[in-house]
């Protein structure tokens, strides 16, 4: 987190969102959250994994996190005005959870102009960045890549 007050990361990401549920619980409590984090902090895969057995607490803290998504996206969408959002990391394993909390927030707070524009999961989730990473070493030496370049230097 870069520690500033109402950054997007810190309301709206996985790890807010592991963060509030750890604060709503305590360990011991019996909660479902506790339970499947086996009482140490809770994460986002551990919130989103009890919402889908119809746990009350999980389910309200996705609706929390699809309302804060929405917001920044809102955001993005007027600032960028882009023909997409994709939405990525380990939230969206989530997505199909989280998605009729977003897109009622965006047709809440939108310009008419940005009310349907797509907002779809990334199709490598939360595994973009070690995709990425081992990309640049199975395309190592290819012109115009990262690898190619820096053995040039």
């Amino acid at each position: 987190f870069c520690g500033n007050v109402g950054c997007f990361e810190a309301v709206a990401s996985g790890t807010a969102l592991g963060r509030r549920a750890t604060r709503l619980t305590a360990p011991g409590d019996g909660s479902q959250l506790r339970r499947l984090s086996n009482d140490g902090d809770v994460s986002a895969r551990h919130v989103i994994e009890a919402a889908r057995t119809g746990d009350a607490p999980a389910h309200d803290l996705v609706e929390s996190e699809a309302k804060w998504l929405g917001i920044g996206f809102t955001n993005l969408l007027h600032l960028y005005s882009p023909e997409v959002i994709v939405m990525g990391g380990g939230l969206a394993n989530g997505f199909d959870l989280l998605a009729p909390g977003i897109r009622a927030t965006i047709e809440e707070r939108a310009m008419q102009a940005y009310r349907d524009v797509p907002i779809v999961p990334a199709e490598l989730g939360d595994r973009a960045g070690l995709v990425g990473a081992a990309s640049l070493i199975l395309w190592e030496g290819e012109p115009g890549t990262a690898a190619a370049m820096v053995q040039n230097d």
